[in-house]
């Protein structure tokens, strides 16, 4: 689609290293893979409440955040974040106007949205039950986002290829695709060396830690949470990541007419 311009953050794991003591090594790790329950859609404030525990998380929130906003300050008509989560990303961009938009596959995550920015008064921002790669109808954007390796969440190829197609239809004149992509080589690289998430969620007595694995049946990339509360059995969640080299995304866009 002509008119239609790529900014690339580069590799989000530069924001989304967290301290920790040592990988938990995954104790089901392939035969859970088929029954896996998504951590985000049963802890919908994930990221809000790890941020809360771990400053140097919250920080590196604001590094992405601040990329971000420093482009779409420039952007014309509304902004949409896909796989969005409960929104934390288009908090700032609603309380300065902007009209927001944003999306995600889990009801969870839309509720807590809804939820999140009601509280605020913000009537601006409006969220869509819509699972990647489709994006929201009628709507022409200025600017769509694609953060914290969204992009990754989608493992066939024919997938990637509608998303980028829809999101070029979904873009006004000169509208942008604002993302960011870990590349393969990189999240492989640091599969070795990432301590995983430890810590305490909130304030109550939940707690988590997480890990890495590749799992080479599937060709995918498992992160795997183990959450304890007090009381109650531990519970093991998984979420699967499939990621290119930095050339396929970049065909892909060309193909899709990105220039």
């Amino acid at each position: 689609m002509a008119g239609t311009a790529l900014r690339v953050l580069g590799s989000s794991h530069d924001f989304f290293r967290a301290a920790g003591v040592r990988s938990v090594r995954c104790l089901s790790t392939v035969h859970s893979l088929r029954e896996r329950e998504s951590i985000y859609e049963c802890l919908p404030f994930l990221e809000r409440d790890w941020e809360g525990y771990c400053g140097a998380e919250a920080y590196r929130f604001a590094q992405m955040q601040a990329w971000y906003h420093a482009r779409i300050s420039r952007v014309k008509g509304p902004v949409c974040e896909l796989a969005c989560g409960y929104g934390r990303l288009l908090v700032e961009l609603a309380r300065a106007g902007i009209e927001v938009h944003g999306t995600d596959v889990a009801p969870s995550r839309i509720q807590a949205a809804r939820q999140h920015f009601d509280k605020e008064g913000l009537v601006n921002a409006h969220f869509h039950l819509c699972p990647m790669p489709n994006v929201p109808q009628g709507v022409k954007f200025g600017a769509i986002i694609l953060a914290a390796n969204a992009v990754g969440y989608l493992a066939d190829s024919q997938r990637k290829r509608e998303l980028f197609a829809n999101i070029a239809g979904a873009l006004a004149d000169n509208g942008l695709l604002l993302m960011d992509h870990g590349r393969g080589s990189a999240v492989l690289r640091l599969l070795r060396c990432w301590p995983g998430l430890r810590g305490r969620l909130g304030k109550g007595d939940r707690r988590i830690r997480s890990s890495l694995q590749w799992s080479r049946s599937h060709n995918v990339i498992v992160e795997t949470f183990f959450v304890r509360e007090a009381g109650a059995p531990p519970r093991i969640y998984q979420d699967t990541f499939r990621f290119d080299r930095a050339s396929v995304p970049l065909f892909r866009l060309k193909e899709a007419g990105f220039q």
